[in-house]
């Protein structure tokens, strides 16, 4: 467990843990790549980012690994931004139930589930779908900047809405049912 305003940053190398791992409310977790090779974030149990209102956890991946067994809990109130310059693999399932920002390129390996909110805040976050990666959508996904298109090639299914600005898109593949504002192209074909 990492105590209140303790902070794990990775740049290479890995930090592995033999059983599950938990970030109260105030910590932060990094992981930098300035070059490659990436670090890895990896544990053999569930690892749990907490946060509440008042005293949220950051997690910023800049680039690198997201591995191992159980799940990756996000809190409500946790903030999670993935950008680059690097690709980020996650091959651990996630539960986001606070906020993730896509800046860069994700490739999902194992199940993301989203019953919080996932951004996409200007053109250049891509989440592509690797094997055994998919994504259900409970919560929001929203396009909130950019007048190009964002993509979620990993098949995607759920009742959650969607959300895009004006002059933006957002391509998306799977069993799309939710309610939309904006432009979402579903499988390259329709638009809802």
């Amino acid at each position: 467990t990492f105590p209140t305003d303790a902070s794990l940053k990775i740049v290479k190398g890995a930090f592995t843990a033999g059983g599950p791992v938990t970030f109260v409310p105030g910590t932060s977790l990094t992981m930098d790549c300035p070059n490659q090779p990436c670090g890895t974030f990896a544990s053999s149990g569930a690892v749990t980012i907490e946060s509440t209102p008042t005293t949220p956890t950051n997690v910023t991946i800049n680039g690198g690994t997201l591995s191992g067994t159980g799940v990756l809990t996000l809190t409500q109130h946790t903030n999670t931004t993935v950008g680059g310059p690097f690709s980020v693999g996650i091959s651990r399932p996630v539960a986001n139930a606070g906020t993730w920002t896509q800046t860069g390129y994700a490739s999902l390996g194992a199940a993301f589930t989203n019953s919080g909110t996932l951004v996409f805040p200007d053109n250049t976050g891509y989440i592509a779908g690797g094997a055994g990666g998919a994504l259900t959508n409970t919560g929001l996904i929203t396009k909130t900047g950019g007048t190009g298109t964002n993509n979620i090639t990993a098949p995607t299914s759920g009742s959650g809405t969607f959300t895009i600005v004006p002059g933006g898109t957002l391509f998306v593949t799977g069993d799309v049912t939710a309610p939309a504002t904006g432009a979402v192209l579903i499988n390259g074909g329709g638009t809802r």
